[in-house]
């Protein structure tokens, strides 16, 4: 096979005839390349030629030439290129002399893709996934933004304020996040009721009160709070409905039991109120619970000196209840004996130093016989434990004005008005404070802060009568007085029997202040002109109340 076809083929390349032609083709494949190249005709190396000898002709005379002025560092605007000169630009070749510019790589397109059909179904359900996804985004934010308010410090001002502490915002804030993901964590619910119930919140408090017992519904603790909840606020039809399903719940439970007659006794049925309280006597026999009810019973019905009785008789049982000692406290503060209850209101709070009640009954008694320094500590003990008494708010903002304590008297009467709103008391008490920092700013020669009191002190009592300013003055002339300054004293005085002549107890104090500072003259006269309106030295508690001391 090899010897067949092998041996004619090289003999037809070998041939000298063929290996001519194909050193002829090579030369062919070689030369061709040379001859595609462009050639310069004449005329073009001549003009190369001229432009070579007009760059060095440049060149040389631009060495000769004096050195030219720089130019201004602000940089001027080149003109716009023509569309001869940029093709000329193009097709100049490359010199030495020319520095060449990079041209700037195009980016590469991004590859186009094709568009996918989407059916009209497809389309619908996307739609309803993107409503969904933002009404989702609307919710959380605003509850971010809720949080965050409550996370925020309290304004100032009269401003609309919920709470008096921030701590109380941010515990609400963080118990309303837990509440959130463990709707039924009843002790959540507990320590919101609780907090709104410290700063009476009563809708708050009794939406969370409802809410528990929705979770335990056979709870006789929060059936009895929902009661108390519903006395406290007036409300004594649904408070007899909630102690009588704790009946309900436990037929042996006095304390319910109780607390339906102390209803019946607000609201004035107190023969009902003394069977309930003789069958609960007949049942569990005379506890410190039958004491302290009795005595309320019988001081509602009038007999207060039974209750103090049955009070003492409580006592010599049960030494240690509290709320007997303050039973009897209010019995003999009814009487007028106000030292004998004084000493009941402090046992009770030897006992029990978080009885509110004891501390209330013992700020305003305070207040009543000029004690503004033990009234101010009991209204502040109170507040620390239930920010949100609108009468406890009160009772410090008046007894810090009557010490003369006037910014923080303006403070908490603002923080009162933003807590409870406007007030006709809380406006009159606001006005005699700036009117008392208006003369205070005028005796220290401070008359643009003294313009500034008054006239605030003017918006606040355009619906009072003209009394209200007298009453300042007297207040300011006792603070003076207590603290030992008799000659300020003395000039309150004077400011108020200026304004009303006719006032005993203007007079009274005057003649006091005067006779401290020795002038007796003056002093003697100020007494006749109180006798003389009705006042009488041997009997200062019958008419115009406890005189200055």
């Amino acid at each position: 096979m090899l010897r067949r076809y092998a041996l004619p083929v090289m003999a037809t390349l070998f041939h000298p005839g063929s290996m001519r032609k194909i050193v002829a083709l090579l030369a062919a494949l070689l030369i061709m390349p040379l001859l595609t190249l462009p050639v310069p005709s004449l005329g073009a190396v001549a003009a190369q030629d001229k432009s070579t000898d007009k760059k060095k002709q440049s060149t040389t005379n631009r060495k000769k030439s004096p050195p030219k002025k720089k130019r201004s560092s602000a940089r001027r605007r080149p003109a716009r290129k023509t569309a001869s000169q940029s093709s000329s630009q193009r097709s100049r070749p490359r010199n030495a002399s020319a520095s060449p510019t990079r041209r700037k790589r195009p980016r590469p397109r991004p590859k186009r893709q094709p568009l996918k059909v989407v059916a009209p179904q497809e389309w619908r359900a996307l739609a309803r996934d993107i409503s969904a996804a933002s009404s989702a985004l609307t919710r959380d934010t605003r509850r971010a933004s809720d949080r965050l308010m409550g996370l925020s410090p309290a304004p100032r001002g009269e401003e609309v304020r919920r709470y008096r502490n921030v701590g109380d915002e941010r515990r609400i804030a963080r118990l309303l996040l837990q509440l959130e993901y463990e709707p039924g964590d009843i002790e959540t619910l507990r320590l919101l009721v609780d907090i709104e119930r410290r700063n009476h919140r009563y809708d708050a408090t009794l939406r969370y009160l409802l809410q528990a017992l929705s979770l335990r519904p056979l709870d006789q603790n929060l059936h009895m709070d929902l009661g108390r909840h519903y006395r406290r606020h007036g409300r004594y039809a649904q408070a007899l409905d909630a102690f009588q399903e704790v009946v309900y719940l436990n037929s042996g439970h006095p304390e319910a039991r109780l607390a339906q007659a102390n209803i019946m006794d607000l609201q004035g049925d107190t023969e009902a109120s003394a069977a309930v309280i003789e069958e609960v006597q007949l049942q569990q026999g005379r506890t410190a619970q039958y004491f302290y009810y009795q005595t309320v019973h019988l001081s509602a019905a009038g007999d207060h000196r039974i209750a103090i009785q049955t009070a003492t008789s409580g006592i010599g049982s049960y030494p240690d209840e509290s709320r007997l000692y303050l039973a009897r406290g209010a019995a003999f503060a009814l009487l007028g004996m106000t030292g004998k209850a004084k000493v009941d209101y402090y046992d009770a709070l030897a006992l029990d130093g978080d009885n509110l009640e004891a501390l209330r009954l013992l700020g305003g008694l305070s207040e009543q016989e000029r004690h503004i320094d033990v009234a101010i500590r009991a209204y502040g003990q109170v507040l620390q434990h239930e920010p949100g008494d609108a009468g406890a708010s009160l009772g410090l903002a008046r007894s810090l004005l009557r010490d003369l304590q006037l910014p923080a008297a303006i403070e908490e009467l603002t923080t009162h008005a933003a807590l409870h709103g406007r007030s006709a008391e809380a406006n009159q008490l606001l006005a005699q404070g700036y009117y008392l920092s208006a003369l205070q700013a005028s005796q220290q020669r401070d008359f643009h802060r003294a313009l500034e009191f008054q006239v605030a002190s003017s918006k606040r009592a355009e619906t009072h009568s003209a009394g209200w300013t007298v009453t300042a003055l007297l207040w300011a002339g006792e603070a003076e007085w207590s603290h030992g300054r008799e000659r300020h004293a003395a000039d309150y005085y004077q400011l108020a029997v200026d304004m009303n002549p006719f006032s005993a107890q203007a007079h009274v104090g005057l003649s006091r202040a005067y006779a401290a500072i020795g002038e007796s003259a003056r002093a003697g006269w100020h007494v006749q002109e109180a006798e003389r309106l009705g006042w009488q030295p041997r009997r200062p508690y019958a008419r115009f109340g406890n005189p200055v001391p």
